[in-house]
């Protein structure tokens, strides 16, 4: 473990890009919307961003880079400074009991820690399944756009209309965000089609009637499985406190 531990912390430092994305970025948004985030340990992003790039390795240097891009529009964005679940998401009735029932444990993760604990899920579950790269590759992207909505400055600039609910936000991001990924570094396989399939699914994502994909079991099962791991972490860390 100690040998694996310290071969990831090589590549960490030796990845330039990885150095300004790691990078503590300790301003905090404020705006009308958005929500103090309690400071509380959460479960360690180094550990997150160094697995993935294990596997970005392996990738082409086009997919490459849209990964790379995606973790720096994270950072652009603070997410660490937004809460992974809003007063909405509790008051959804369309929402899963298990969000609303802990929605005060919930409120402790940021989107940040969620993102990440999310696409590492993805990659671990289709790494195991013997995917090929290229298909994990789309559910990788897939799991770290799918909150993007929940920003409240990636709401402000990608509501179409007030009754969207922030899936349907994080869709219309990835659109524009492939769009002009395509335009600026002139990526030839970020085709119509490509994006069309990002973007359905991440519209679907929470719709009561799913569309049949693939990508969407992948990023729902995925999900659940963050959350199941964030709630037992926190609740796990508070029994420790209160027994101290």
């Amino acid at each position: 473990m100690n040998n694996l531990t310290d071969f990831y912390t090589q590549l960490f430092e030796s990845h330039s890009v990885i150095k300004t994305i790691g990078r503590e970025n300790r301003k905090k948004i404020e705006t009308e919307n958005s929500e103090e985030v309690v400071k509380e340990e959460t479960l360690t992003n180094d550990a997150h961003i160094l697995y993935l790039l294990s596997f970005i390795d392996i990738l082409s240097n086009d997919y490459k880079d849209v990964i790379v891009e995606i973790f720096k529009t994270m950072q652009d964005y603070q997410f660490k400074s937004v809460a992974s679940v809003s007063e909405n998401d509790c008051k959804d009735t369309k929402r899963d009991d298990i969000l609303q029932n802990n929605y005060d444990y919930y409120r402790k993760i940021n989107l940040y820690d969620h993102t990440l604990n999310c696409a590492c899920i993805t990659v671990e579950m289709l790494h195991k399944q013997n995917t090929p790269a290229q298909t994990i590759f789309i559910s990788l992207v897939i799991s770290l756009l799918h909150d993007f909505g929940k920003s409240s400055l990636v709401s402000k600039d990608n509501m179409e209309t007030k009754k969207e609910r922030h899936h349907q936000i994080s869709a219309n991001f990835a659109k524009k965000f492939f769009q002009s990924f395509r335009k600026n570094k002139k990526k030839s396989f970020v085709t119509n089609d490509f994006i069309d399939l990002i973007v359905d699914v991440l519209r679907s994502h929470h719709n009561e009637i799913k569309i049949k994909n693939p990508f969407l079991n992948v990023l729902i099962d995925a999900d659940m499985s963050a959350r199941a791991k964030e709630l037992e972490f926190l609740k796990t860390n508070i029994i420790k406190k209160v027994m101290k």
